[in-house]
């Protein structure tokens, strides 16, 4: 899985702005040759939901993680998620979805 990944990882060091800054997302966009409207970013945070609705791409918001609680769902609705998903099975049928329309 590791060579699917090499020369695609960006981190915020690799920009002068952070979350909720769009420009890790349009930093990563660039590197890839991609436009930001054409990806799809899975978020875990309202922060970074923001930045990438403000690059332009859609965003899952995701609710796997360890540290969300109760409320998290509402505000990853209202930052602007496009979509929320409870575990990595739904963003996968979110994402099937998408590339189907």
């Amino acid at each position: 899985m590791t060579p699917l990944f090499e020369g695609r990882v960006f981190s915020a060091s690799n920009v002068a702005r952070g979350k909720p800054h769009p420009d890790i997302f349009l930093h990563a966009a660039e590197k890839i040759a991609v436009s930001p409207h054409d990806c799809i970013i899975i978020e875990d945070s309202a922060g970074g939901v923001l930045a990438g609705r403000a690059a332009g791409a859609t965003v899952i918001g995701l609710l796997a993680a360890g540290h969300i609680c109760d409320g998290h769902a509402d505000a990853l609705k209202n930052a602007g998620a496009h979509y929320l998903a409870s575990d990595y099975r739904a963003v996968e049928a979110i994402i099937r979805d998408l590339l189907a329309a």
